[in-house]
């Protein structure tokens, strides 16, 4: 019987360091980079502020109000696919050799116990499993905080430079997190649909929110995000429920396909070949969560009340009402949700005075976190079962000619 022990031990902790291994056969850094996409840059018109809805004001984490804004977006790289546990164990791998286990594992080995929250099914066996085993190695990392993620992106320019060097590229290199925008524009599609057809099987949104590198498109025109191609919960049918009954061919995959994350390339990619950029796992940016301009108006001590009088006071809503008492002033009922979004704006940024911006949802979150332009922040030490990483490359134009022998995509 000790023996069969001693045995079984020697092939879980074989079983272990070969999962820290990369594979004899392939590259890992040839492998990333070649999982590279070149966006060009273009113009970026975003902002849009989430709908007022009671549900959204008891949220712990979505920001309500946004700037409308034009953004020129600069030409940049972006990974067709979220950070998995095979890339993320190599980082890790590399730290146990140059720090040692136990400090490499304090500071790089990701929040494991947060998956016993999962909600959706028994979360036991992957605290586990999920990170070492390798039939997760496609998997998306997740419980990484942001300064673990930004830790991989410095570890990986580092490590691709010297690939680089050996194959004759004297190029540097920078991975990192992408901004807020930058995710934005790698997000929404370049196709452009009518409107009626956009009713069928996509969020409607704003004639003049969508990103181009050819400009800004007609005003009659919109762009529509297929929810079929994501990893999401849509637990009241709120998207998927209505429409899956008509549209069933095209919106089966619309509906929580999995109860955890699904591997990175297990959906369908967007149309700038981008899998799970929203949907799956959430994902860091480098961005800091702020008020919008109005909002910055105010102060913690300010509550709905005084905003929505404030805001009424520079409108002379008063002197209005005595000048023209027939007008009608239905409208201010939205300045009163306006005032409501602004005060739980300020109290939440409040709480989180040091945040990074998340994007895209996950596969536990409603459809409301998947629009490209929610805001989700987040403590930059959170570690989370939700929340992953995507990688971007700071474009370089000495190193664009290398493309097609690195694989990289354009």
């Amino acid at each position: 019987m000790r023996n069969l022990k001693y045995i079984l031990l020697l092939l879980l902790l074989f079983q272990i360091s070969s999962s820290f291994r990369p594979s004899k056969n392939k590259n890992p850094f040839k492998e990333i980079l070649k999982k590279m996409i070149h966006l060009d840059g273009g113009i970026l018109i975003t902002g849009q502020s989430l709908p007022y809805s009671e549900k959204i004001l008891k949220d712990t984490s979505l920001l309500m109000k946004n700037d409308w804004e034009k953004k020129k977006i600069s030409s940049f790289l972006i990974s067709s696919t979220e950070v998995t546990n095979a890339e993320w164990r190599l980082f890790f791998n590399a730290q146990v050799k140059e720090l040692g286990y136990k400090k490499a594992k304090e500071l790089f080995y990701p929040d494991t116990l947060c998956l016993r929250g999962l909600p959706y099914t028994y979360g036991e066996p992957y605290v586990s499993s999920y990170f070492l085993h390798p039939a997760y190695d496609d998997y998306p990392i997740v419980g990484i905080s942001w300064y673990q993620a930004n830790a991989y992106c410095k570890w990986l320019s580092k490590r691709v430079g010297e690939y680089l060097k050996n194959k004759g590229i004297d190029e540097t290199v920078e991975f990192r997190l992408p901004t807020e925008k930058e995710w934005e524009y790698a997000s929404i599609s370049w196709s452009f649909y009518n409107s009626k057809k956009i009713k069928k099987y996509s969020y409607f949104y704003k004639p003049h929110l969508y990103a181009s590198s050819k400009g800004i498109g007609k005003q009659e025109y919109s762009f529509a995000f297929d929810f079929s191609i994501s990893n999401f919960n849509d637990p009241e049918g709120i998207v998927c429920g209505t429409i899956r009954d008509e549209y069933n061919n095209i919106m089966k995959k619309g509906r929580r396909s999995s109860d955890f994350n699904a591997p990175v390339q297990s959906h369908k990619k967007n149309k700038k070949g981008i899998y799970h950029i929203i949907g799956n796992v959430a994902e860091w940016t480098s961005s800091v969560g702020t008020l919008d301009s109005i909002s910055n108006l105010f102060t913690i001590e300010d509550t709905p009340e005084t905003i929505y009088k404030e805001i009424t006071k520079q409108f002379k809503i008063d002197s209005l009402k005595k000048a023209e008492p027939h007008r009608d002033f239905s409208y201010l009922k939205y300045w009163e949700m306006d005032a409501k979004c602004i005060h739980r704006d300020i109290q939440l940024l409040y709480r989180y005075q040091e945040n990074r911006i998340v994007k895209g949802g996950s596969f536990a979150d409603p459809y409301i976190y998947l629009i490209p332009s929610t805001r989700e922040i987040q403590n930059p030490n959170t570690q989370s079962m939700r929340i992953g990483s995507r990688i971007v490359m700071t474009y370089n134009s000495n190193l664009e000619k290398y493309y097609k022998k690195l694989g990289i995509q354009k």
